[in-house]
């Protein structure tokens, strides 16, 4: 059993993945069904001409507060998308997460 834990503990402190945070004004808004699982698509000034998909109704909700507001949104994508935000290949990538900062 403690070498399960100790095998398991050392896999983990040698994880080479992480997380990338995009952080931009959000400049486009759009809803295209075909598109994002039917969530709004959003295009920000630190995105390489990509666009971010949101997660959920709420995720969407939050982008557009951004866009109302004049406040950054931090898209947080896998380092396996993209090793950073000016590398970004593909359009319509699902972030981890969304924040909206200050």
């Amino acid at each position: 059993m403690r070498l399960i834990l100790f095998f398991s503990l050392f896999l983990m402190a040698f994880n080479t993945n992480a997380d990338i945070g995009c952080t931009g004004n959000v400049t486009l808004v759009m809803e295209w069904p075909d598109q994002c699982g039917g969530n709004l698509a959003y295009f920000t000034d630190n995105s390489n001409g990509k666009w971010f998909c949101s997660l959920s109704e709420k995720s969407g909700s939050l982008v557009l507060a951004a866009l109302a507001s004049g406040k950054k949104v931090t898209s947080t994508l896998l380092e396996s998308d993209a090793s950073s935000c000016s590398t970004i290949a593909a359009h319509y990538l699902m972030p981890r997460y969304i924040i909206i900062r200050q």
